[in-house]
């Protein structure tokens, strides 16, 4: 399958963004695509093949913290963002584990606190969530 290929069926995933507040115990679940989650957030993020990321380096990358010593492969996805670049492999199964399963894509990974008061987690799926356990950090 070509890099173009993964990174439109990636930007497919459908995405639960789920947070809590310890203040107030409410939650707020917003449904997305992966690209209008990556997009969205606050590294402003988008999936790019190799040669689309070589231009975004020229255009951002003096205000891009990335590994300038990272071996760019033709035949890999990365994710871009304003804070970095993340080499996620070359199939659909490594970016998507990557992102979603390890969370190395900041924005995406489990077990994250906004601030003092808020956690969140984005999972794959359209979830609904109108409960969390305090203790054990889990939406259910």
């Amino acid at each position: 399958m070509d890099t173009e290929k993964i990174i439109t069926d990636l930007e497919k995933i459908i995405v639960t963004n789920a947070s809590y507040n310890f203040e107030t115990g409410e939650i707020d679940c917003e449904v997305s695509t992966l690209k209008e989650h990556l997009a969205n957030t606050c590294e402003q993020s988008e999936l790019v093949n190799c040669s689309q990321l070589k231009e975004k380096l020229l255009d951002f990358g003096d205000c891009c913290d990335y590994d300038r010593d990272m071996e760019l492969k033709d035949d890999h996805i990365y994710c871009f963002s304003v804070y970095g670049v993340y080499n996620l492999g070359k199939t659909f199964t490594s970016a998507k584990r990557e992102m979603l399963d390890y969370g190395y894509v900041s924005q995406l990974s489990n077990t994250q606190y906004c601030g003092g008061d808020d956690y969140w987690e984005t999972v794959e799926g359209e979830n609904n969530f109108t409960k969390f356990d305090e203790n054990d950090l889990i939406f259910s």
